[in-house]
């Protein structure tokens, strides 16, 4: 990996955004019950993504970035214009 934070394992990442995820809730003033009722899911299943559980579904992942106005910031990280790598 090139650039940026390496991370040793997949799950040291979901870790990682699980702790922003956190961090961003609770700088807009939201409990995590407000995040789980606007994500529409459990608050156990809320609680594991703010634990780093990478097993809860991707989508609902994206809800909590879209409720958090992350998702645009997620969605230009990954864009291909973006990707040193990526060939046009």
């Amino acid at each position: 990996m090139r650039g940026g934070r390496q991370f040793k394992s997949v799950d040291a990442f979901c870790t990682r955004i699980g702790e922003y995820i956190s961090l961003a809730r609770r700088k807009r003033g939201l409990t995590q019950m407000d995040m789980a009722e606007k994500a529409c899911t459990s608050i156990a299943t809320y609680q594991r993504i703010e634990k780093g559980d990478g097993t809860v579904a991707f989508a609902t992942v994206c809800r909590v970035l879209m409720i958090l106005d992350r998702l645009e910031s997620f969605d230009s990280v990954l864009s291909p214009l973006e990707d040193r790598v990526a060939q046009p």
